[in-house]
């Protein structure tokens, strides 16, 4: 099996780190998700999230316990990897593409 032996290199600091951990909780519990399927909204509501319409106001502490409750696994940790990386990103660009045109919270 490969093995990685390069060095790890922390590409953020720890200061950056801090302002995205910042960042993502306002956005998940300020701003919301907006959800489609009626299922998931009832399932978020039963578990104790803000539903407002197809918005999910979500408490970042509960989403930090649904993700410590995924298998320890590689192929999972692999994943969770892809999902918060490519969630990051997405955020970023939304972040960043729509700020000219949101307003002030």
């Amino acid at each position: 099996m490969f093995q990685n032996k390069s060095p790890r290199y922390e590409i953020l600091s720890q200061d950056a780190m801090a302002v995205l951990d910042k960042g993502w909780r306002r956005i998940v519990s300020e701003m919301g998700i907006e959800f489609m399927h009626d299922r998931a909204l009832e399932m978020f509501r039963a578990a104790g999230q803000k539903v407002e319409g197809n918005n999910v106001k979500f408490d970042p502490d509960w989403i930090l316990a649904q993700v410590a409750k995924a298998p320890r696994n590689s192929r999972c940790k692999l994943a969770i990897l892809k999902i918060t990386s490519s969630l990051v990103a997405t955020i970023w660009f939304l972040v960043v593409s729509m700020a000219p045109h949101s307003l002030e919270i």
